[in-house]
């Protein structure tokens, strides 16, 4: 499973990043299908693709950090992965 990656444009300035596993490409392709259909009018949808892991930075600095440092011997920021996903999903139910 690899982490599908959607920019969704609400069209007020403000995108919202959804990010969902997905077992195959052609599943992020029919969950692309599906948010497009089921968006409103004014929101646009963009696949931006699939990944082993994401990760996000909450400041500047954590960017600059990563850049310089080895990002597989301290990545910083917040790593996002599957299993972290199932876990937090698991623990809603």
């Amino acid at each position: 499973m690899k982490i599908a990656a959607f920019q969704v444009d609400i069209g007020n300035g403000a995108v919202h990043l959804i990010c969902l596993p997905t077992s195959s490409f052609k599943a992020a392709c029919e969950l692309e299908s599906w948010l497009t259909a089921n968006a409103k009018p004014k929101y646009s949808v963009t696949f931006l693709g699939r990944y082993e892991r994401l990760q996000t930075f909450r400041t500047p600095a954590e960017v600059k950090g990563m850049l310089v440092k080895n990002p597989r011997s301290d990545p910083g920021g917040t790593v996002v992965s599957i299993e972290m996903g199932v876990k937090k999903l698991l623990s809603h139910q």
